[in-house]
């Protein structure tokens, strides 16, 4: 078993790094594509803001641009809080699911005379698990 340690570190390390190295691309890629996505709006507003200047006052196509960016944010704030809703909603229920089941799994367990002794010894860890952490919390 301990000859397998540092083969499980080492595994490990090599994966977090990995992972990180991926993360690092893809964030330097989002980074760009949010450039050209920006140039691209601005240069869309400027071509609006032309072509409406030929047509309308300046007054009237700076409130037209300005009315056509407040309705689009409002429109992405609005699909991040349905989203955000979605995804709060889903958890909930997922959590609430694998409660259950922890619950069922434990009262299974309960029942069974050989479980008994590991139940008590892992319900005892807990408490002083979580009596030790509210005494570390109460002295900071």
């Amino acid at each position: 078993m301990l000859k397998l340690l540092p083969m499980l570190a080492s595994a490990a390390s090599s994966d977090l790094e990995q992972y990180i190295r991926r993360k690092r691309r893809n964030l330097i890629g989002y980074c760009v594509a949010a450039l050209f996505g920006f140039t691209a709006y601005a240069s869309g507003v400027a071509a609006l803001v032309v072509w409406l200047m030929q047509t309308n006052s300046p007054l009237v196509t700076w409130l037209v641009v300005g009315v056509i960016s407040i309705s689009l944010s409002l429109l992405a704030i609005a699909i991040i809080l349905g989203l955000n809703y979605y995804e709060k909603r889903k958890r909930s229920r997922t959590s609430s699911t694998a409660s259950t089941a922890a619950l069922f799994a434990a009262s299974q367990a309960a029942s069974s005379k050989s479980f008994t002794p590991v139940m008590l010894a892992l319900a005892g860890a807990y408490f002083a698990w979580s009596h030790n952490s509210k005494s570390k919390q109460e002295n900071l």
